[in-house]
C-alpha cells in the first residue's frame, strides 16, 4: 500500500513539474490558431482615424496582435522591443523587414489593405506565435497564406568522363 502511494505521489509531482515547465515556455496571452499559424493573442485595437500607434514586441508576441483600420489607411508604428531578445517586424508585401534590437525601438509606416487582412510577423519567432494581422474594415482575423518562396531554377550541365 505504501509503495502505491509513493508511486502516485511521484507521478503527481512529475505531472506538476511538466505543467510548470510547459507554462514557463509558452508566450503569455491566449494562443489562437488560424490555419497553420499560431498567434499569441494580446488583443485587437481599433486604429481607424489614427496616424500613429505604439506597438509592443515582447516575449514572442506583438501587443496588440490585431490592428483594425480603414482600407488604404497609413499608420506609423513605433515598435518597442521590451524583451532582451532580438525581434523583427516583417510584412513582405510592403517590403518591410526590420530588426528590433533588445530593449530597442524602431519606427515603420504600414498601410492597411484595400480589403481583407495582411499578416505581420517576427521572422525569428513566428513559429512561437509572434504573428499579427492588419484587419481592413470589418475583416475578422483569418488564416492567410505565407508568401511563396522565390524559386530560382539553375541549369546544370552534366560532366562526363572522357574515355581514354
Amino acid at each position: 500500500m505504501k509503495i502505491s502511494r509513493i508511486l502516485l505521489l511521484v507521478a503527481l509531482l512529475s505531472l506538476v513539474h511538466s505543467f510548470i515547465a510547459t507554462a514557463a515556455e509558452q508566450p503569455s496571452g491566449r494562443s489562437i490558431k488560424l490555419g497553420d499559424l499560431t498567434f499569441s493573442n494580446h488583443g485587437t485595437k481599433d486604429v481607424k482615424g489614427q496616424s500613429e500607434l505604439d506597438l509592443e514586441a515582447d516575449n514572442y508576441y506583438f501587443g496588440p496582435t490585431f490592428l483594425r483600420g480603414t482600407p488604404g489607411q497609413k499608420l506609423k508604428l513605433e515598435i518597442e522591443n521590451e524583451s532582451g531578445t532580438r525581434h523583427n517586424f516583417s510584412i513582405p508585401d510592403q517590403h518591410l523587414d526590420v530588426n528590433i534590437p533588445p530593449k530597442g525601438k524602431v519606427v515603420v509606416e504600414i498601410a492597411f489593405p484595400s480589403s481583407g487582412v495582411v499578416r505581420f510577423f517576427c521572422k525569428f519567432h513566428s513559429a512561437r506565435g509572434m504573428n499579427g494581422e492588419l484587419l481592413s474594415g470589418d475583416a475578422k482575423p483569418q488564416a492567410v497564406s505565407p508568401p511563396e518562396p522565390q524559386i530560382v531554377r539553375v541549369g546544370i550541365q552534366a560532366l562526363g568522363r572522357r574515355k581514354t
